[in-house]
């Protein structure tokens, strides 16, 4: 599981999109160990959540399967 999150900084409370390759039901996202909630678009390729407003800068990452999944970039938080 792929995904990417333009832009990669946003103050604390911003929503950020995640986009999916391939696209996916069932995921579950955290941003700093945090489990978000989040809206599901366009059949799974797309992932709106939330960046909690008292976050840090950290990283996103996707459970899906009982693996975890990283992005490769961090999110700072401003």
């Amino acid at each position: 599981v792929e995904f990417t999150f333009p832009p990669t900084s946003g103050a604390g409370g911003s929503e950020v999109t995640l986009t999916l390759t391939p696209p996916r039901h069932g995921v579950t996202v955290f941003f700093d160990e945090r489990p978000l909630p989040k809206r599901v678009l366009e059949d799974g390729r797309l992932l709106v959540v939330t960046v909690p407003s008292d976050a840090s800068t950290g990283y996103f990452e996707l459970e899906l399967g009982g693996r975890r999944y990283r992005a490769a970039q961090v999110f700072r938080v401003r």
